[in-house]
């Protein structure tokens, strides 16, 4: 008894001199320093995944207000170029073939009988930077079309930047091919 009790007693110390990462590495298990590396490794992947998932959806809230915003702006075109009178579907004119048409808006400055006045008309806005196409009906008469674009808000810019043109007529305005 008096050999156990000193050997106890050693055992004792060493248990708490050591504590249980002696005994955890004896018996394979993973020491407190592992697991707090390891706890901080799991930390740092888990704040970066949530990093990401609140950087993913900024950017499709993103996505959406801009997605309202062009509609609105579309919108906002099409009633303005519609309350003046200067919105005009290609098919809703008979003469007009919507094939020829290269975009979905455009601006017309001018329709002509002889197509030389037409190409003087262009040259004219040729001149201010504004390229544009001779439009042929499908009778004798051309469209002078100028600022061909793919987006409502773009043709009303358009519209407006010609309308500020010294020679430009009152009668231009805008066709839609749909």
């Amino acid at each position: 008894m008096k050999r156990i009790t000193p050997l106890l007693v050693l055992l004792l110390l060493a248990c708490l001199v050591s504590g249980c990462d002696f005994f955890r590495t004896l018996a394979g298990r993973p020491t407190s320093r592992e697991i707090s590396r390891r706890r901080a490794v799991i930390e740092r992947a888990e704040a970066r995944r949530i990093a990401l998932a609140d950087s993913l959806e900024q950017a499709r809230k993103d996505s959406i207000a801009l997605v309202r915003k062009a509609e609105a702006d579309s919108l906002h075109a099409i009633d303005t170029l519609t309350l003046i009178g200067k919105y005009h579907k290609a098919s809703a004119y008979r003469n007009i073939p919507t094939s020829r048409l290269r975009s979905r808006y455009a601006v017309v400055v001018g329709v002509f009988s002889n197509d030389a006045n037409a190409q003087r008309m262009l040259s004219k806005y040729a001149k201010e930077g504004i390229d544009g196409y001779v439009l042929q009906y499908r009778s004798s008469l051309r469209a002078a079309v100028v600022s061909p674009c793919n987006k409502v808000a773009d043709a009303l810019a358009a519209y407006r930047k010609v309308r500020g043109l010294p020679f430009s007529s009152s009668q231009t305005w805008i066709i839609v091919n749909e």
